[in-house]
């Protein structure tokens, strides 16, 4: 049905899923079916991702899924000093993205990385946060 998971289905379908992310997630969305690996870092998740995507014959996935947590993580600190800015010296913290600008530049290289990993006639979707983030 329509509200099947992706990994369900794929799985039905003889495909094997790999599903890289923190413990946390890993607990909450993981099915039998899938290869679960857990990570505590973005660079460890990159470094994981390109193993997955390296692999061949039995441990191969036809189906990756990797969740990056840096960028979100910068932007949800960034966007808890603008609810509670009181003084000028914390408005001025706001107009300083460097932190979340580090992160977006390290993210892109990973990503990169990632990219030049894969296999000829890969599909590579990346999504990102919708939302304001600079």
């Amino acid at each position: 049905g329509i509200d099947e998971s992706l990994f369900k289905v794929l799985h039905d379908h003889g495909r094997r899923c790999t599903l890289i992310d923190n413990p946390i997630t890993i607990k909450s969305h993981s099915y039998p079916s899938v290869n679960c690996v857990p990570v505590y870092s973005d660079a460890e998740c990159t470094e994981k991702t390109i193993q997955a995507v390296k692999d061949e014959g039995d441990n191969s996935s036809s189906f990756i899924l990797s969740q990056f947590h840096e960028i979100y993580d910068a932007t949800t600190a960034q966007a808890s000093i603008r609810k509670r800015s009181n003084t000028t010296e914390e408005i001025q913290q706001l107009s300083d993205n460097s932190k979340i600008q580090a992160a977006v530049e390290i993210w892109q290289t990973r990503i990169m990385s990632i990219y030049q990993a894969l296999p000829v006639n890969s599909l590579m979707i990346v999504h990102t946060l919708q939302g304001e983030v600079f």
